[in-house]
């Protein structure tokens, strides 16, 4: 299902980016994160269970349209996790 709009970050967790499997996505971390943010990939909606093979994005960066067999090509990802040590909201587009 698409989706475009902010997804809600709760501290110390992982949350589900993607509402659906993709194989592109844009996200934007905003400017007041204040911390960098983890975005993950899994194949399908399964939690990470660690901390480990995560990309880590500043505050006011992201990615437009990327493919997530480029972010991640060592999985067939297919969802996207994010991960704050604050609450925050990430911008997610994606079909």
């Amino acid at each position: 299902m698409a989706q475009s709009g902010f997804v809600n970050i709760n501290p110390g967790r992982w949350a589900l980016l993607t509402n659906s499997d993709v194989t592109h996505c844009t996200f934007q971390i905003p400017t007041s994160a204040n911390n960098p943010v983890l975005i993950a990939g899994t194949a399908g909606a399964v939690e990470p269970t660690s901390n480990a093979g995560f990309i880590e994005y500043e505050p006011g960066t992201g990615e437009y349209n990327i493919s997530l067999a480029d972010m991640f090509p060592g999985i067939a990802a297919t969802r996207l996790y994010a991960f704050s040590a604050r609450a925050t909201s990430i911008l997610v587009s994606h079909v």
